[in-house]
């Protein structure tokens, strides 16, 4: 069936999740029904970049994956995660002051592992784009498996590729290949409190806790990719093999980008006279390593 083992273990685990609550219904109205579901990329979009029956074809491949009795349509509660951190991320500003926020197609969240992208703009006026894979599992099989796909990636010297990417800020369209990915988690309870906040607004939208987490993770995956790709090369060295050499030099540049945006967001909440919010993200993944 061809389909990512870490797809078909997330769907089964999320396919016991208790009912959403109601902040999470209200969520779910606003940042899927009115965001996901309109702006999400369609791959027939692309006609004339690919044949029709590629892209046929493709559509196919996904039909046959999901037909898969492993297989399930993507939870609510992932759904509304994608959907808060696509609109929030962009609109309030919790990715960065620089950063566009770009839905990826069908076909690139489940064959790719990539349920968004960060393209960041740079000063040479270039884009810098990182590939987020954001689960709601806390099945740690589930998260063993998602880094066990992008290890094996990491030992054949590669990143991610994308097929149907759109950016309108850039002016890309099409693929895009061997781009850093991080795997983000948020849990029920997070994003439960997380949907509470936005109904009440009791926090403030802008400076809510849970980007400095979801910033922190992103630096902590890219730092122990990086340790494994050293620890890959020292390996090669000694093996007389050539090392790979694209994949921590785009690995460092993006977590050193991220760790730009984290320091320039904790100055901000530091020069507002704010005191950063006890840290809403609890790291629970499991060792990269």
């Amino acid at each position: 069936m061809n389909m990512r083992p870490d797809v078909a273990f997330e769907n089964k685990f999320l396919a016991k999740e208790p009912p959403l609550t109601m902040a999470e219904d209200k969520a779910m109205e606003k940042y899927v029904d009115g965001v996901l579901k309109v702006e999400a990329p369609k791959m027939e979009d692309f006609e004339g970049l690919y044949s029709k029956e590629e892209i046929e074809k493709d559509k196919r491949e996904i039909e046959r994956i999901k037909k898969d009795p492993k297989f399930r349509e993507q939870h609510g509660r992932a759904l509304i995660a994608a959907g808060i951190f696509y609109e929030e991320g962009e609109r309030s500003c919790w990715l960065g002051y620089e950063t566009n926020v770009i839905l990826t197609s069908e076909f690139d969240d489940i064959k790719r592992g990539s349920d968004f992208v960060l393209e960041i703009s740079q000063e040479d006026d270039s884009f810098e784009r990182i590939a987020i894979d954001l689960t709601i599992s806390e099945d740690q099989g589930v998260l063993e498996d998602k880094y066990r796909s992008l290890r094996t990636r990491l030992s054949d010297g590669k990143l991610t590729d994308l097929k149907y990417y759109y950016s309108e800020i850039s002016k890309t369209k099409g693929a895009i290949e061997n781009i850093p990915r991080a795997i983000v988690q948020i849990k029920k309870d997070q994003l439960e409190e997380l949907c509470k906040n936005i109904a009440d607004k009791s926090i403030d939208k802008a400076t809510h806790p849970l980007q400095f987490g979801f910033l922190e993770e992103i630096v902590q995956n890219f730092q122990d990719q990086l340790l494994f790709v050293k620890r890959l090369n020292e390996e090669l060295i000694r093996n007389n093999k050539p090392q790979h050499s694209l994949a921590p030099q785009k690995l460092e540049k993006a977590l050193n980008i991220i760790q730009d945006i984290l320091k320039q967001k904790e100055d901000e909440i530091k020069k507002r006279g704010l005191k950063q919010a006890s840290r809403f993200w609890k790291h629970s993944l499991p060792h990269f390593l």
